[in-house]
């Protein structure tokens, strides 16, 4: 789903109704990232709204220590923000 990224403007529809319409960083947004962290082999991941305010907390959790091999950021993809709006949206009906 990359095409609408492409955009200056999406709309969402469910049921016949428009139940968003903004730019795809805005509606991206909305979505979360996981930060995981490797350390001697093993992995820690959390999921985070906001990585670029929380990344700092997490990070001083763990220290930059020689153990940390890793840190890698997965943001939430344009069809999972849509799949999660759309579950928003019919828990409120």
């Amino acid at each position: 789903m990359d095409e609408p990224l492409a955009c200056d403007k999406i709309g969402i529809l469910r049921q016949g109704k428009l139940i968003m319409e903004d730019t795809p960083e805005r509606i991206l947004s909305i979505g979360q990232t996981q930060v995981s962290i490797e350390m001697e082999g093993q992995a820690v991941t959390e999921t985070v709204a906001d990585y670029q305010q929380e990344l700092p907390r997490i990070l001083s959790r763990y220290g930059l220590f020689k153990s940390v091999s890793r840190i890698r950021l997965k943001p939430a993809t344009l069809e999972e923000v849509f799949v999660k709006l759309l579950r928003e949206r019919m828990d409120d009906d």
